[in-house]
């Protein structure tokens, strides 16, 4: 995404809409309320074996008013990013046990019924 770009963005007259159309889906959007899209650009490289080591990475948010319209755009790179600790916890099954799909899928054989008509007399 090019400075060019981002200047063509107007606060208060654009719309939802008219930033997809400008700028494509955007890479992810705000959970809770759905008021601020973000859009992802990295360039990384790779050596051998070793980890992928980011050379460049940008985070546009845009944040929306209760109207739809742009209210605001922020800017984020490598120097103000945080790196975030993802969990590594697992959902188990109800009785603690794990299971493989194919356990799975031949352990729900015979739990459904067919669905009631009403010429079942129910």
């Amino acid at each position: 995404m090019t400075a060019e770009t981002l200047a063509r963005i107007q606060y208060g007259t654009q719309t939802r809409d008219m930033i997809r159309a400008m700028l494509g889906t955007p890479s992810f959007a705000a959970t809770f309320g759905d008021e601020t899209w973000y859009y992802f650009w990295s360039q990384e490289m790779r050596f051998a074996f070793h980890l992928p080591a980011a050379l460049e990475r940008k985070v546009i948010a845009i944040h929306f008013n209760s109207s739809d319209v742009v209210r605001e755009v922020s800017t984020y790179n490598l120097a103000n990013g945080h790196t975030i600790k993802l969990v590594q916890r697992a959902t188990h099954t109800p009785t603690g046990k794990k299971t493989s799909a194919l356990q799975q899928l031949l352990g729900n054989v015979g739990r459904f019924s067919r669905p009631r008509k009403k010429e079942d007399g129910l």
